[in-house]
């Protein structure tokens, strides 16, 4: 029994050590946008545009959004009032 504990402990000692030396803190994720035309602006007081409204809907966060229900939540507010 104490035979089968220690290998366990080494097998799961292995493991964790493997998965720490995996991860690589400089990775970086790329988001690519199939863009039908170049976007004159991406500031969200202008944009006028499909391309120019999808492009700030993906760059920014509002206050308030919608849920999957469609319920008003909070975005990037803490919080807020309803009137």
């Amino acid at each position: 029994m104490n035979l089968y504990k220690r290998i366990l402990a080494l097998i799961l000692s292995v493991i964790f050590i493997l998965n720490l030396t995996a991860c690589d803190s400089t990775d970086k994720a790329y988001v690519y946008f199939t863009l039908t035309e170049p976007p004159s602006t991406v500031d969200p007081q202008t944009a006028k545009t499909d391309t120019e409204l999808m492009l700030v809907r993906n760059i920014f966060e509002g206050l308030l959004r919608k849920d999957e229900n469609g319920k008003i939540v909070c975005g990037a507010a803490e919080s807020f009032q309803k009137q």
